[in-house]
């Protein structure tokens, strides 16, 4: 437990609500390739921001991590849909799309909820509305 965690709720609480909510709300590829942003892109954007950030944007997060985290949700999102039956030719321009949803949701901080919390939340609801504009909804199930 994190020295800040003793007087409040741990990050793993926040954690598992975020998880919650969008299994419970949306489309199951939805849902995996936001437990993959929030698995690999969240740690990700944390190292490299702390060993190599050097250029704050919000309190402690910065543009290394930003970058770290959007390669990364791109990487995801263009493995994972690669091997389901989404349209090839849209796949790189939806992951980079894709990619920057994720970063996004990674990097803005939303009052002072954790961001175990609000990146799947917004992660999943930035690549539902994503899937409906590029009409993947329909493909992946």
């Amino acid at each position: 437990m994190r020295v800040n965690e003793v007087n409040r709720l741990a990050g793993t609480t926040y954690l598992l609500i975020g998880v919650m909510l969008v299994t419970f709300l949306l489309p199951r590829p939805i849902v995996s390739l936001t437990l993959l942003f929030l698995a690999f892109a969240d740690p990700f954007a944390s190292f490299i921001g702390i060993r190599y950030g050097k250029d704050k944007i919000f309190g402690q997060k910065t543009i290394q991590g930003f970058m770290a985290a959007y390669l990364v949700c791109f990487l995801c999102s263009l493995i994972f849909l690669y091997s389901t039956s989404v349209p090839q030719d849209r796949l790189i321009v939806f992951s980079l799309f894709a990619g920057l949803i994720g970063a996004l949701a990674e990097l803005v901080p939303v009052g002072n909820l954790d961001d175990n919390l609000t990146l799947p939340v917004l992660s999943g609801a930035g690549l539902y509305v994503l899937f409906i504009i590029f009409g993947f909804l329909e493909t992946v199930f």
